[in-house]
């Protein structure tokens, strides 16, 4: 019982973000990264290792999930990072688009204390310079 109210509690103080685009315009926590590297290469390696590190279940009841979607016409890709329950709650949102001969991610990250924000945003910060792990 004292999870439980342990858990609605911190959703009360964090709040709850349930559109990409709201997590987007709202979040405190952002980033904008340039590399020369390719923008298809960015977002493989963005993807990969957001999946390896937060997708998976964390208990019979939620779960975490971590999508992308490439558009190779339009030169971008979009990496969410979610817990699904009821409704998704979004805790970060990336967009990796092709600028020039290299690429540029957008970084949005909420829904979580803030030391928790500031991680994951380091996290994706470092897989969209290349870096491996957790």
């Amino acid at each position: 019982m004292k999870l439980i109210t342990s858990f609605f509690a911190l959703l009360l103080i964090t709040g709850c973000v349930t559109t990409a685009e709201e997590l987007s315009a709202t979040s405190d926590h952002k980033a904008t990264i340039s590399t020369n590297q390719n923008y298809q290469s960015v977002y493989r390696n963005v993807l990969t290792e957001a999946k390896n590190c937060y997708a998976g279940m964390q208990n019979l009841a939620v779960s975490n999930v971590v999508e992308g979607q490439l558009y190779s016409d339009l030169k971008f890709g979009e990496i969410s990072y979610f817990q699904e329950n009821l409704s998704r709650i979004y805790y970060a949102v990336v967009k990796v688009e092709k600028v020039g001969s290299g690429s540029k991610a957008s970084i949005s990250v909420g829904s979580q204390m803030s030391w928790a924000a500031e991680k994951t945003l380091r996290n994706f910060e470092n897989w969209v310079r290349g870096e491996k792990g957790c």
